[in-house]
């Protein structure tokens, strides 16, 4: 993932480390956060809960992200398997427009 694009998942996804144990870390809104990928298994049962609850579209969910919409409709289908490093940064920018922080 390159922090630098110019996406919200670059503005909120500063970086990744790895934890002691090995699982992967990830730096959102400038706090090291727990290993989020090891809480979040992206099905696409999981997905469409989170844009729906959201009222995201798949296209904006895309947009988001900075990924083909075609992505997200492979993810949502079952097709292709969602990162959870993704999942997790797309759950945290939602949550985060949600409470009203700027992107």
């Amino acid at each position: 993932m390159n922090p630098s694009k110019t996406t919200l998942l670059g503005h909120f996804c500063h970086g990744i480390g790895s934890t002691p144990g090995g699982a992967e870390s990830i730096r959102i809104g400038g706090g090291l956060k727990p290993p989020l990928c090891a809480a979040i298994s992206p099905t696409p049962t999981w997905l469409r809960a989170l844009l729906a609850r959201h009222k995201i579209s798949q296209c904006a969910a895309a947009r988001l992200l900075g990924v083909d919409p075609r992505s997200v409709r492979r993810w949502v289908a079952g097709d292709r398997k969602m990162s959870p490093f993704v999942a997790a940064a797309l759950r945290e920018m939602l949550v985060n427009m949600r409470k009203g922080a700027k992107p």
